[in-house]
């Protein structure tokens, strides 16, 4: 899952999450870096990517349940 970087601060900074700690997650995002690592055990036709910038955990719920169920 995704989401802008505005989004993920607020997240973070409301999870309790150091300051070092949210630019690592921002670095990491805007670096590809779990996709890349995804890559190494898996073909990019078996990797999705679902934005979640809007909230609403149903809506992205049901996003990943038809993409584990091959209706995507």
């Amino acid at each position: 899952m995704t989401a802008s970087e505005d989004q993920l601060v607020l997240r973070l900074t409301h999870r309790g999450y150091t300051l070092e700690k949210i630019d690592e997650n921002i670095a990491a995002q805007r670096a590809d870096t779990i996709y890349y690592e995804a890559l190494e055990g898996l073909p990019s036709s078996r990797i999705f990517r679902v934005s979640n910038d809007d909230g609403m955990l149903d809506a992205a719920y049901q996003r990943v349940k038809a993409i584990i169920s091959g209706k995507v």
